[in-house]
């Protein structure tokens, strides 16, 4: 890991920190409005643009990665409104165009465009999913900021992952334990791509961190798959046998797999080094996510 890049932390923390301050602003404009007292403040969004504002000094985004953010942002969180069906696949199609935008500043190799394109696509559209499923417990934007920590810790090229981790610290302070934060559907596919973009940069001069990078979105990816998984590949497990989890669980196996990833698949120069390490991570998370569902929410409800 080369030296810590403090001022772009800095930089992404304090506008991190007004982020925040405007979600909640806007909340509390909605609320005196009439909108539910219970609504908790939608983060993803502010800090997928904070982020962005923080990293520009070091590596602006280009209008062509800007396009292809908020097309995967839109199509991804207008996706995860359905639970199944052609619906669902033809809005992901649709997000594709856009995230080979997102994939232009990587590396023009084909193989890591590939990557780029599929993670910006299927992750951002599990990272919308995963809030409406989860949001509730404010553990999304925890489960994001240890993410963005992951890609921090994976790519050689460290000053955008520093400003995006450092973005995303007050968003998840506000999450968990505090519970007045979630990402938001919108925000947790932006935040989802704004991630792998920074991964994409961050990972030039050692294309395999890429692999290891991209799969630090751990559970924020591996939970609606796990409860797919759990509902229609294996009869045996039904939606009241899954465990009812608080966040602790579910931040100690994010955590466990961000490491994975990270330190050894992230930091690795070789891709058969790589690869399997990775898929090993992503196995892990699938499998904790078949059996986990978020506590105080009605089996019935999941189940929808």
């Amino acid at each position: 890991m080369h030296r810590y890049p403090v001022d772009e932390f800095v930089w992404g923390f304090v506008a991190g920190v007004i982020a925040m301050l405007l979600a909640v602003g806007a909340l509390a404009v909605a609320r005196r409005r009439g909108s539910p007292s219970g609504l908790l403040v939608a983060t993803g969004v502010p800090m997928a643009i904070a982020a962005l504002v923080a990293i520009s000094p070091s590596h602006r985004p280009s209008p062509e990665v800007l396009v292809g953010l908020i097309g995967v942002t839109v199509a991804s969180a207008v996706a995860s409104r359905r639970v199944a069906g052609a619906t669902t696949w033809a809005l992901a199609v649709v997000a594709v165009p856009f995230a080979w935008l997102v994939a232009v500043d990587a590396s023009s190799i084909a193989w890591v465009r590939a990557v780029v394109v599929g993670s910006a696509t299927v992750g951002a559209l599990a990272a919308a999913r995963t809030d409406r499923e989860w949001g509730a417990t404010g553990v999304t934007p925890f489960l994001y900021a240890i993410s963005a920590a992951g890609v921090f810790a994976a790519v050689p090229n460290t000053r955008e992952a520093a400003a995006l981790l450092g973005a995303s610290l007050p968003a998840a302070l506000c999450g968990w334990p505090l519970r007045h934060a979630r990402l938001g559907a919108a925000g947790g596919a932006a935040a989802a791509a704004v991630l792998v973009w920074v991964a994409a940069v961050g990972a030039l001069g050692r294309e395999p961190a890429i692999v290891g990078a991209v799969a630090c979105l751990g559970l924020l990816a591996a939970l609606p798959a796990g409860r797919w998984r759990a509902g229609r590949i294996d009869p045996h497990i039904r939606w009241h046998r899954r465990v009812p989890a608080g966040p602790v669980p579910v931040l100690v196996v994010q955590i466990a797999v961000v490491a994975l990833a990270s330190r050894v698949a992230g930091i690795s120069s070789e891709l058969r080094i790589a690869v399997p390490v990775a898929v090993t991570a992503a196995a892990g998370a699938l499998i904790a996510s078949t059996w986990l569902r978020p506590a105080n929410v009605p089996t019935q409800a999941l189940a929808r």
